[in-house]
């Protein structure tokens, strides 16, 4: 015989469920007086749970809440394209002020083909990056819409 009582799991298990019931909680309820009156106090209280009336409002709660929502306002678009643009047009302007004569001998001095291959390296990373930006901003403003 098994000394160990039942978990209220098993107890409430048995009670919804006698036929489907595994064999060893049958058996040590079949042996075991403290569990059978716990199992039939949990028998009681599910029949009792059963014929309890559903639970309803007296009024239309659809018609008390919908007037209060909020509708949702469209929220104004702050793209992060236009500041990273307007960061790297700022840089641009700031370097050819500061360092204008070097700067530009820097440029004349090269092939033209390997300034154009360089303008053409950076302009595209600078691309990849500010789109992936954009859509990573896009993607965390669309978590905070839950609504």
């Amino acid at each position: 015989m098994n000394y160990e009582h039942l978990s209220d799991k098993d107890l409430q298990e048995y009670a919804l469920q006698k036929q489907n019931c595994y064999p060893g909680i049958m058996e040590h309820i079949q042996q075991c007086i403290s569990c059978q009156i716990k199992a039939e106090q949990y028998s009681t209280l599910f029949a009792a749970m059963q014929d309890l009336e559903k639970p309803s409002f007296d009024f239309d709660l659809s018609a008390e809440i919908i007037p209060q929502l909020q509708v949702k306002k469209k929220p104004v678009s702050h793209s992060p394209v236009y500041l990273s643009i307007a960061l790297i047009a700022f840089a641009f302007v700031l370097v050819t002020i500061l360092f204008g004569n070097a700067f530009l001998s820097l440029f004349l001095s090269m092939a033209p083909i390997l300034f154009a291959l360089i303008m053409t390296t950076v302009s595209c990373i600078a691309a990849i990056i500010i789109i992936d930006m954009y859509k990573k901003h896009k993607a965390k403003m669309n978590s905070l819409n839950y609504y």
